[in-house]
Parts: C-alpha cells; sequence; structure tokens
C-alpha cells in the first residue's frame, strides 16, 4: 500500500478535497550559463531519457497533500471554481465514499498552494507574515491558474516590502528571473526592466524564462 496522503484542513466543515500529487524533487530547471551548447544538447537527451523512462522507475511515485475546503467560499473567491460548478464536470459530483467534491492537482508548490487557500479562507492566523522571493512566485502561479490574484493582491504589501529590502540580484541567473516575474506581477516595471536588462546583457545562450508565464508583447499600462 501507498503512503497515506497528508491531509490539510483549511476548513474544517469543507465539503471538498483538494488532491495535490507532486514529485518532491529540489531539481532546478537552470542550466549552466558556462556550459557549451554541446552540453546543453546532452542535458536535453538526459533529459528526455529520464522523462520517457519515469514509468519504469515506480520508487518515485509522487507525493500527493489533500486540502480540506470550502467549495461555496472558493467560488466567492475563484471564477475558476465557480465555472467548475455551472458546467457540472465530475469534480462536483460528491465521492460515494465520503460525500465531498475531489478535485485533482498537479506539480503545485504544496507551501503556495496551502497559503492561497488559507488566503481564499480568510484564515488570518495561518497566513505567513515572511516569504521567500520563490515562493512569492509560487504563490503568483498558483493564483493566476486558479483566477484568484485579486485575492493574493489584498496580502501582499507586506510581503512586497520585503522584498525591496532585499539585495536586487546584480548578475543574470534563476535568481533574477524570479525577481523579473515579481516585477510583472507587482508591476514594478523598474525591477522588470533592470534583471531584463541583465538577461540581454550577459546571457550566453537564449534567455532561460524557467517555464514562468511571463505576458506576451508590451509589458502593459
Amino acid at each position: 500500500m501507498g503512503e497515506k496522503p497528508k491531509l490539510v484542513t483549511i476548513d474544517p466543515n469543507g465539503d471538498m478535497l483538494i488532491k495535490l500529487k507532486y514529485r518532491n524533487t529540489a531539481q532546478s530547471k537552470w542550466s549552466n550559463e558556462s556550459e557549451s551548447v554541446g552540453d546543453w544538447i546532452a542535458q536535453a537527451e538526459a533529459a528526455k531519457a529520464v522523462i520517457e523512462n519515469e514509468t519504469a522507475r515506480p520508487e518515485q511515485k509522487p507525493t500527493e497533500v489533500h486540502y480540506l475546503v470550502s467549495s461555496r467560499q472558493l467560488r466567492i473567491v475563484s471564477p475558476y471554481f465557480e465555472k467548475m460548478f455551472k458546467r457540472n464536470y465530475d469534480e462536483t459530483v460528491p465521492n460515494s465514499e465520503d460525500g465531498l467534491y475531489h478535485v485533482r492537482a498537479q506539480q503545485w508548490n504544496p507551501d503556495a498552494l496551502a497559503i492561497m487557500l488559507n488566503i481564499a479562507h480568510l484564515q488570518f492566523a495561518a497566513i505567513p507574515k515572511e516569504i521567500s522571493v520563490r515562493l512569492f512566485v509560487a504563490l503568483f502561479l498558483v493564483a493566476d491558474y486558479y483566477q484568484m490574484e485579486d485575492a493574493l493582491r489584498l496580502f501582499t504589501k507586506e510581503w512586497k516590502d520585503q522584498l525591496y529590502e532585499l539585495p536586487v540580484p546584480k548578475h543574470y541567473g534563476e535568481e533574477s528571473m524570479l525577481w523579473m516575474f515579481l516585477g510583472v506581477k507587482l508591476k514594478n516595471w523598474n525591477i522588470f526592466e533592470s534583471m531584463a536588462s541583465l538577461a540581454m546583457r550577459q546571457a550566453c545562450h537564449p534567455i532561460q524564462f524557467l517555464d514562468l508565464p511571463f505576458p506576451r508583447g508590451e509589458k502593459g499600462e
């Protein structure tokens, strides 16, 4: 039998389980800029082989975390969940075993998902006073997918103030691209332009966007 999923209770009277599966790995998406093109090709081929052989390695099963939440609260905060219930997806039919709605999720940072769900449920005591740059980025990824950025922005002022007290990256790299993404999301165009300038001046290979959903075209208003 597999390991029992961890249960995170957001709402003790909740009627929905969000079932997150993610691979518990610290591997970075960043490729070393000092490597040659040949090294990059070799890495890409190795990564492809890993993906093709994932099903042959049962010991690397995803970690699973369940979040007990209120579907009504999420429908108020998130157009994503409101549309889900209006269109009668499988997730909107209560599970026959526990009577809860079961919604699947994959590959989110589990801490970011927990924080975002606590924000949606106005669980102020469970919302951290400080977060890292990486977790800040992960929060925006969750909020963007579930269309909860309006709710997230109510809690970002203190985190923004902390971010602006940190030293800004001086060299193009994974950290500078995270800052660049936050510059877009926080509409701080000074940070965005500074990090974009680093990338354009210092990148030896095509700029690595870390699969982050940077907007296309103009930076906007």
